[in-house]
């Protein structure tokens, strides 16, 4: 029940952020800082979703490093040729 209610909110997050991106950034510093500010609140939605996702499944981490590396280790995260990255 805590994973859905925290992929819930990573996904509403990302919506908002989204959303914040489709308007004219140039318009002045308050939009710029909220995209930085929903950006830094994705970022930290998402890492802490995604160890919920791997202590669920027995793999202990502690850091926004530890679990991308585990997610990479483990085949989960993948990086493209273009540099981007990918969930399988």
């Amino acid at each position: 029940m805590k994973l859905e209610k925290k992929i819930k909110q990573t996904e509403k997050a990302i919506q908002r952020l989204e959303a914040l991106l489709a308007v004219d950034l140039d318009e002045n510093d308050y939009v710029i800082d909220a995209a930085i500010q929903r950006f830094e609140f994705c970022y930290e939605l998402v890492w802490k979703t995604l160890k919920l996702v791997l202590v669920q499944s027995g793999v202990e981490c502690s850091t926004p490093r530890d679990v991308f590396k585990k997610l990479f280790s483990m085949g989960i995260l993948k990086m493209k040729l273009n540099g981007s990255t990918s969930l399988i």
